[in-house]
């Protein structure tokens, strides 16, 4: 078996209970006659697949019916079974590999069907919060705020991009100092908020969480200080031009009463 093959099984076995994924006389019918290319035999026992064992990798029956509709010129059949099959998040690679769909790309009804099933898997190309700090992503010099001229890369250099189809920003910090660290920034669907989540080599880290307000992204945590009392945490990002971006960080010690600033940065983007 391929190792793409035995992911797809893999896959199968966690969505679908493993009683339904023993093969049946009526299964291995349908499949002896689609393997025969008998379509008019296949399409009726997978069929009743579905009217008797609708549990049954029913993704895969809706592609074989779809696929028999679309090899005996039935492309009303064919995109019925499809809608089916986006319901059941179809990964958009198996429409566009099938080349028993070639002759319904030309249907408007595909291009249709395609995109709605690659805004169902790839969530974050086009959501809109996903791309909230979208304005953070590029290559920086990095000083401190108040420097009036001078070197542009004082304090350090940081490069951010974007990862995983949109859905996450990846920061790699490097401090001229020698310091180096990373974090993951991510919308959060569970919590409805964005995430930062930070770990230097120095062993220090911040678990932040927040949301894109007044036109920042603000967001808020927590820390133990040396005598091991909770501090809070505020991480601001201020999207001041195209090129120029404005980092704050904040702490408080009496519960937010008052703030403390701390590293108050400069980013420009690297020419």
């Amino acid at each position: 078996m391929k190792l793409s093959s035995l992911s797809f099984a893999l896959a199968l076995t966690i969505a679908i209970p493993a009683s339904s994924l023993a093969q049946t006389p009526l299964t291995d019918s349908a499949s002896a006659a689609f393997d025969r290319s008998d379509w008019t035999e296949a399409s009726r026992l997978y069929s009743r697949v579905l009217a008797e064992a609708p549990r049954f990798q029913p993704l895969q029956v809706r592609l074989r019916l779809a696929r028999i509709a679309a090899l005996t010129g039935k492309p009303d059949a064919a995109f019925t079974h499809l809608d089916e099959a986006a319901k059941l998040r179809v990964p958009p690679r198996v429409l566009e590999s099938t080349k028993d769909f070639d002759r319904l790309r030309s249907d408007p009804r595909y291009a249709a069907l395609l995109e709605r099933v690659t805004a169902a898997r790839y969530p974050c190309r086009a959501g809109v919060v996903f791309h909230q700090l979208d304005f953070w992503i590029g290559e920086w010099n990095v000083s401190p705020w108040a420097q009036a001229g001078g070197n542009p890369a004082s304090a350090g250099f940081n490069r951010v991009t974007a990862m995983l189809d949109r859905c996450g920003i990846l920061e790699e910090w490097a401090g001229t100092a020698g310091d180096h660290g990373k974090s993951i920034n991510f919308y959060d669907n569970n919590r409805a908020k964005w995430r930062q989540i930070w770990i230097a080599d120095n062993g220090s880290s911040l678990d932040y969480e927040g949301t894109f307000t007044n036109g920042a992204m603000r967001f808020e945590g927590w820390t133990k200080n040396a005598a091991g009392k909770r501090v809070l945490q505020k991480l601001t990002f201020f999207p001041i031009a195209p090129d120029t971006v404005r980092q704050l960080f904040e702490s408080s010690i009496d519960d937010g009463k008052t703030w403390t600033p701390g590293f108050d940065a400069r980013y420009v983007r690297k020419k």
